[in-house]
């Protein structure tokens, strides 16, 4: 029997809290049952994030990947100026390349797209030109 199975996952969510936590111990059954299957350092530890190695990534495959992307979101837009962001990309590389994945998906394009919106869209719902707003920025981080 797999360690964990639907049923014992499905069983494990039908607990009620007093029970699953004991004396403070969060996940107490939980605990108890892996105990002797997992080792007790990874059982008793305490809780920790998960960091992205972003700057070990980015002297691997991902960083020409990263250049290439973010090249084509300044391209392509008015958020960042490619040589400015591009001291910042080795180690905050990460968010920068999410934000440009998803504005590619869901809003942009391609190939850059010249957009006159002064003709169609009201003054009052210009876009911002973004270029012109100072961005504070972490010095030795």
């Amino acid at each position: 029997m797999p360690l964990l199975d639907h049923k014992f996952v499905e069983l494990a969510m039908s607990i009620p809290e007093e029970v699953r936590t004991k004396n403070g111990v969060l996940k107490y059954i939980l605990k108890k049952t892996v105990r002797g299957v997992i080792p007790d350092q990874l059982i008793d530890r305490k809780k920790q994030g998960f960091g992205v190695p972003i700057h070990e990534w980015y002297y691997a495959k991902l960083g020409g990947y990263l250049l290439q992307e973010m090249k084509e979101f300044c391209d392509n837009t008015d958020f960042f100026d490619f040589k400015e962001i591009l001291p910042f990309l080795p180690k905050r590389g990460w968010p920068l390349l999410n934000v440009a994945l998803w504005w590619k998906q869901y809003i942009g394009a391609v190939t850059p797209v010249q957009r006159d919106l002064s003709a169609t869209v009201p003054s009052a719902t210009q876009p911002l030109n973004l270029r012109g707003i100072p961005i504070p920025v972490e010095r030795g981080a």
